[in-house]
Parts: C-alpha cells; structure tokens; sequence
C-alpha cells in the first residue's frame, strides 16, 4: 500500500540542554513524504508547510511554552516508490520566554547593632552619675531574592555585572522603596549548547539581591576617647548617616513593578 503525504515519523527530544533545572534548548526530527515539486528546494518547503511539521514559534512539548521552535533545516534524502520526495527536517528550539527571566527568593532576619528602641529613642544606662548611650543587637527581617537571566553575545560578562552588583535601586523596584534592594553577587557560566545554527553565545547570569526595609545608609555615632564610649546624649553633630553604595535603575534589569 502506497505511503500518503506527510509525516510519517517525528522524534522529538533527540537532545536537550539543561542549565540549572532551565531547559535552554532541544531538537527534534521528522521524516516527510512530499510532492518534489520539481526540485529539491521546493520539496523542502513543501515539507517545512506539512501541517505536522513544528511551525516557526511553536511549543516544544506540553510544560515547555517558551521553549520554542527557533530554526528549522530540511534535506532531500530519497524519493519513495511513489515518487515522493523523503526530506528529513531538523526542528531546533531555543528557549525564548515571554518573561525573559526566572526569580526565586526568601524572607529571614539579620542581626544589626542600634542605639534606639523601636520608638526611635536612644537607650540609655545611668551608674553614678554617668550616662552611658548603650547599642543593642536587633533582628530585623531581609529578604533575598535571585533572578536568573540569560544574555547572548555579551562579550566579557564584567560588561553585565559591573552595571548592577555593590548598587542599590534608584526608584521603587520589587515591591521595595528606593534604596531598599542592594544587588549583591551575580555569578555566571557559560550556557552548554548543541549542534544548532540558532544558539551560540549563551551565559546564565543568577542576579543575587538582599532587601533591608530601612534602606543601605550606614550609620555612625560619635564615639568620646575620654570616656571609652559613647557620650549618653549624641547632639545632631555627632550622629550621621552615609551613602557608601550608587545607585541603577534595577527596572532596566528586570521591570519588577
């Protein structure tokens, strides 16, 4: 019995490429059984327009909408007996999210050394006549959060990561005021590619932030040498606050609202 048109088999999952639980990119083939069309180019695309055949866009599998086909390379491999055209086609997928961008994250506290209750007041110690201003180790909650995102062809990855890590957010960014999101580390590698014509270049960037509600402002207090301490009232002068980290705009990283 003669074999109709079309794809008469598809392998999909020939090889896929992992990076850090991400599947980045996977291929797949189908033989076809076409018109020739009188020469072997319009065979191809007599093959790539089978309606079975992966379209430019299309989903790589059910659980993997934005991995999608990125390339798709066809090849005359015989003629059947009825005179058909067998073309091979290669079907390559790249992922390509509508995010372009993964998160994770957590809430914890940290310890840090205060010389006010939750007030705002100082806290003080008196003994004979001296008052002694006191500084207390307090929680206060942080959360973390990492962002993955993946560039191509960025040349040294020093052109990615000196523009965001040791800043703090400019605007509100990520549920958080302005300089409340303070870019920490970003470590990256090289994202392991296949065969493909589509996918050269590729490095995974896991962008690392901690979040302080009070802000990245150091504090600082003046500290009498003739005492060995504090003094137990700190007048304006002797009381600052400092910026010691710049500033990006984390929006033109990833638009977190």
């Amino acid at each position: 019995m003669a074999v109709p048109p079309g794809v008469i088999g598809q392998w999909a999952g020939e090889s896929i490429i992992e990076t850090g639980g991400q599947v980045m990119e996977a291929r797949s083939r189908a033989i076809v059984h076409v018109s020739p069309g009188g020469s072997s180019a319009k065979a191809i695309l007599n093959a790539l327009a089978d309606p079975d055949v992966p379209a430019d866009g299309e989903s790589y599998a059910v659980g993997f909408t934005d991995v999608r086909v990125a390339d798709r390379r066809g090849r005359v491999i015989g003629t059947s007996p009825t005179n058909l055209a067998i073309v091979e086609v290669d079907i390559f997928y790249l992922w390509m999210p509508t995010t372009p961008y993964v998160s994770s994250g957590g809430t914890s506290v940290y310890t840090k050394r205060s010389i006010f209750d939750k007030e705002g007041d100082e806290i003080t110690l008196t003994h004979n006549s001296v008052v002694q201003t006191t500084p207390v180790n307090v929680l206060r909650p942080t959360s973390n959060m990492t962002i993955t995102v993946f560039y191509q062809n960025i040349g040294n990855p020093i052109n990615i990561t000196k523009l965001w890590v040791g800043m703090v957010n400019s605007h509100v960014w990520a549920g958080g005021d302005e300089l409340t999101w303070f870019c920490k580390g970003a470590p990256h590698e090289k994202v392991t590619n296949i065969t493909s014509p589509t996918n050269q270049g590729w490095r995974r960037f896991d962008f690392e932030f901690e979040y302080r509600s009070e802000g990245w402002k150091q504090e600082t207090n003046f500290f009498d040498p003739a005492i060995g301490m504090m003094p137990g009232t700190i007048d304006a002068g002797g009381k600052k606050t400092i910026d010691v980290y710049g500033t990006a705009d984390f929006r033109n990283l990833v638009p977190l609202a």
